[in-house]
């Protein structure tokens, strides 16, 4: 789920993918929008002014979107509701052709070059290339860099430039919601599975988003069936046929001479497969004999399913959408207070609060309320809104439920086949996708756009994960993280309050199962590790829910209360001695026998630390005679495959100071595939002059 706020560092008289009001900033000159998911579309629904550029499909299809936000008037006791639409944006929105540079006048001496280009996401979804003033930027919304995507946009004649270093980036603004495997390996594995029922059975395929296209034209075709969908689902994408579409003759049907020839999408029941919206009369697609289609965004390595639904954002866009509105700090307040007095039991209470809780604090401050099966909710008594939020959701299939078998569906073979399928099929790229698409421009900069603050470290930092694929070494995004974890108290305390109270060992190693194989582990210090959660490299809607906000935070342990707890700050001593251990260090591993230098490569030493390098005293580093190794920019340190541990017996010790993990990640990168252990003999050593600097470098 995108968490960027629309801000472009290197154009900041534009704003994407966001259009609330910030109050720090002047209104932007003009707005991009890059497709229709909802988590793309804040602040849209009472926004006015400046015009918002996007490609054709993405603007006939919000026209049309429909939402039903509910209201709580306190004062009359009852749950209203209105229809929410985008009809008021007819006149802003302003489509640009893909694969056009375009050029936008901004004021009459201020002028940008934008171009578009298929994102591989979902229909009428976009990245934009945005140049001007020297600066040059991709920003690439939600996309699915499989190989074949990547290998075609960097033979785009605009693109060429920036993939033979005519010309360069300075930054790429990145969809970072990890996922796997291909497209093409999903809807193998789904019509190999559908292939196995008889001819007579029927299929739902509930397509609760855009994106679901391609799995749609696949089964039509395998299967020589028609798509059962709501009128709601045929206006949306019949709009695409006057707009010339690439999908939408295929889906919708064209005019062939003087005869209409139909599309896979169809408004007749009798189909065999159906993607009709829940909730709606469809006798086919209420039958328990029915076979469920569900997607799935991957398999773990233990087996486990992740569940496609909410992972990436954009859940329920393809439906007419019922959600209660939070819109400030009060009507939550009253809500609570209300399900309070009418809620007895207290698993069910606290059950309620901590959804209300969640939903206020996502972006779109808003509790789906067809979760609990709730789509004519209008004028109902809030007495029994609060009796339907008691009672939960309903128990609806899932990725993570038991597949229930059929009694009498076999295959060939007389096996039974399974009541639902799942298959691996996301909209978004794998890591070593976006390794494949950055390498191929080598930017200066990486920006992601989804993060979770509380989650946040080095680890998951676009140092750590692209900085070998850039052209320069800083990363604004990364700073900005470290600011706001150092100075912002709440984000340390509630961190504090994940790492220590909310993790077990279960979760921690669930969670990482689901990180994608090919991202590097990090290297292994033979110091005691602090407790700290697993960092996994998923959206922040697979997180672990965060405590109330509005209930105290349980510590671990008992804290007198008179001695409350306090994160001590390093002094400059301690910042002085870390850089100088691992200065030491450098200089210990850069220095050694030849015959040791060969299990392992080493980077050079961070700016930062070689600027400090006159302050030491050369008894301290004790340089010797061996030449110094090639230090190539991606250089890592990686131990022998067959070695446990490697004992060096070079003179210069190393303290027992902790050395500041940002620096240790420079100097330390690991290899992938290489997990062995590298342990190092600590030795104390006194404290050096303080330095003022009140941080590691």
């Amino acid at each position: 789920m995108s968490t960027f706020d629309g801000f472009v560092r290197e154009f900041p008289s534009i704003q994407i993918d966001y259009f609330r009001k910030n109050t720090d900033r002047p209104p932007p000159l003009a707005c991009f929008l890059s497709h229709v998911h909802s988590d793309h579309l804040q602040g849209l629904e009472s926004f006015r002014t400046p015009f918002i550029y996007c490609s054709a499909a993405t603007r006939e299809m919000l026209l049309r979107i429909e939402k039903y936000p509910h209201r709580m008037n306190f004062s009359k006791g009852i749950l209203e509701s209105r229809k929410l639409h985008y009809k008021h944006l007819s006149k802003l929105l302003r489509p640009i052709p893909l694969n056009t540079p375009t050029e936008l006048d901004l004021t009459p001496r201020l002028s940008i070059r934008v171009t578009l280009f298929d994102a591989n996401h979902c229909i009428g979804a976009v990245m934009f290339l945005i140049e001007g003033n020297g600066k040059a930027i991709l920003y690439t919304g939600d996309i699915r860099a499989e190989p074949w995507w990547v290998n075609s946009i960097i033979r785009n004649p605009v693109l060429v430039p920036y993939t033979l270093g005519i010309k360069q980036l300075d930054n790429i603004y990145i969809d970072n919601t990890f996922a796997r495997p291909s497209h093409a390996e999903g809807l193998k594995e789904l019509l190999n599975k559908v292939q196995a029922y008889p001819d007579s059975t029927t299929f739902y395929l509930r397509a609760w988003t855009f994106g679901y296209e391609e799995v749609w034209m696949a089964l039509s075709a395998a299967l020589d069936s028609k798509i059962h969908v709501d009128r709601y689902q045929m206006d949306l994408y019949r709009s695409l046929a006057a707009r010339g579409v690439n999908d939408a003759p295929f889906l919708c049907g064209y005019e062939l001479g003087n005869r209409f020839v139909p599309g896979c999408l169809c408004e007749d029941e009798s189909s065999r497969i159906h993607s009709c919206e829940p909730g709606l009369y469809c006798s086919a697609a209420a039958s328990q004999d029915t076979v469920r289609i569900t997607p799935i965004v991957t398999r773990t390595n233990d087996g486990s399913e992740m569940p496609e639904i909410g992972a990436g954002g954009g859940g329920g866009d393809l439906y007419q959408v019922h959600e209660l509105e939070l819109p400030d700090q009060s009507a939550l307040e009253q809500l609570e207070k209300l399900c309070s007095e009418r809620i007895q039991d207290t698993s069910a209470l606290s059950q309620t609060r901590q959804a209300l809780i969640d939903a206020f604090r996502s972006r779109t401050k808003a509790l789906s309320l067809d979760n609990y099966g709730m789509k004519d909710a209008h004028d109902l008594p809030l007495e029994d809104l609060v009796g339907i939020l008691s009672r939960g959701r309903p128990d609806n299939d899932s990725a993570s439920s038991k597949v229930k078998q059929h009694t009498h569906l076999r295959d060939r073979q007389g096996k039974s086949l399974p009541k639902t399928i799942h298959f691996p099929y996301s909209r978004h790229s794998s890591y070593s996708e976006l390794c494949h698409l950055v390498s191929a421009f080598r930017p200066k900069d990486v920006h992601p756009c989804t993060v979770d603050p509380l989650s946040w470290d080095e680890e998951v930092s676009m140092q750590t994960l692209f900085g070998h694929l850039c052209s320069a070494s800083g990363f604004a995004h990364d700073q900005q993280m470290r600011d706001l974890t150092a100075n912002d108290p709440e984000i340390r305390a509630r961190k504090r309050a994940r790492y220590e109270g909310s993790f077990t060992t279960q979760s921690s190693q669930q969670t990482s199962s689901m990180v994608d194989s090919s991202i590097p582990e990090p290297f292994q210090s033979s110091h005691p590790p602090p407790p700290a959660a697993t960092s996994d490299l998923l959206s922040s809607s697979d997180r672990i829910p965060l405590p109330s906000s509005l209930e105290p935070i349980e510590e671990p342990a008992p804290v007198p209360t008179d001695h409350p707890l306090i994160i001590p700050t390093p002094s400059p001593e301690t910042a002085k001695a870390r850089r100088d251990e691992i200065r030491r260090a450098w200089h210990m591993l850069n220095n050694a026998e030849p015959s040791e230098r060969t299990l392992y490569q080493l980077n050079s030493l961070p700016s930062s630390l070689a600027e400090e390098e006159s302050e030491l005293s050369k008894s301290e580093i004790a340089p010797t005679p061996h030449p110094p190794l090639d230090n190539p920019p991606h250089a890592t340190i990686t131990a022998s495959k067959h070695t446990s541990s490697i004992q060096t017996q070079t003179p210069s010790p190393i303290s027992n100071t902790n050395p500041d993990p940002n620096i240790q990640q420079h100097i330390l990168n690991p290899q992938p595939h290489h997990h062995t252990q590298m342990t190092m003999r600590p030795k104390p050593k006194p404290k050096r002059t303080a330095n003022p600097a009140n941080h590691s470098p």
